[in-house]
């Protein structure tokens, strides 16, 4: 059966080796619309002005998921569909943590990003994003987390992130969810917030089960959406434990992987 509905990834998954879209999934993607009338999904740890800048070079108009399913946005940025946030108590906890540790660290919440320094880490995101942060002075941190963070990343020392991650599992393992996408940093969302809970929630607006979905993506915070999507995909650049719940494997990011699954299963 042709599925209804695809959700994918994007660092790691849609983009190429430069952040970028490729010709040819911009084209795949556009079929899809074209052909099937098949909505496509953007689900990442992103925030969502650097996801909307995506959706405009394909033409989608779309939901989003953001920062893991923290944030869900509908089809305009006015429509919010989930939002869970960390409380401020926690926050600054993981703040005054990671003074200690000398970690980077960046706070998000909606459209809002501000970092402690402007560093390497920080430059490397900006390059990564394309967006801009803004760099806190206490006031501003006050104000920005009394809003309650969609999301904390903690970026630096390998070493001292395995601390950080092991001191907040012990104190705040049922209020955080917590995610390694490299072994230099840590993001944190609010507990129970993760990609697969959000498509959940997209699923039951267009009135779609598990098994319509496919699913790409490449990391630990996508193998619940693999896993459970009617047809689960994991591209060739994803770790094995990624892999072993895949329906099917396909090329890596960086030779069109999302695009070569839209062809293989939308003929």
């Amino acid at each position: 059966m042709t599925p209804k509905i695809l959700f994918t990834d994007i660092d790691g998954t849609l983009l190429d080796k430069n952040r970028e879209l490729s010709i040819n999934t911009i084209k795949q993607i556009g079929r899809l619309y074209s052909d099937y009338s098949i909505p496509v999904i953007l689900v990442s740890a992103r925030m969502p002005k650097s996801m909307r800048i995506l959706q405009s070079q394909l033409g989608l108009s779309n939901e989003i998921i953001c920062y893991n399913g923290a944030l869900t946005l509908g089809k305009d940025d006015f429509t919010i569909l989930q939002d869970k946030r960390i409380e401020k108590e926690i926050s600054m906890n993981i703040f005054e943590t990671a003074k200690l540790h000398d970690l980077h660290f960046g706070v998000f919440v909606e459209d809002n990003w501000m970092i402690n320094k402007k560093d390497v880490w920080a430059e490397r995101e900006i390059r990564n994003t394309k967006a801009m942060p803004e760099v806190y002075n206490e006031l501003n941190l006050d104000k920005i987390v009394n809003l309650g963070l969609h999301k904390i990343m903690l970026m630096g020392d390998k070493n001292k992130i395995d601390l950080l991650e092991n001191y907040l599992k012990e104190n705040h393992l049922n209020q955080l969810s917590m995610y390694r996408s490299k072994d230099t940093y840590l993001e944190i969302n609010p507990i129970k917030s993760n990609k697969w809970n959000a498509i959940k929630n997209i699923l039951s607006i267009y009135n779609l089960s598990f098994a319509d979905a496919i699913a790409i993506g490449d990391n630990y915070n996508d193998i619940e959406m693999i896993k459970f999507a009617g047809i689960g995909v994991a591209v060739e650049n994803s770790p094995d434990e990624i892999k072993r719940v895949a329906d099917f494997i396909c090329p890596s990011n960086i030779n069109d992987g999302v695009a070569y699954t839209i062809q293989k299963y939308f003929k």
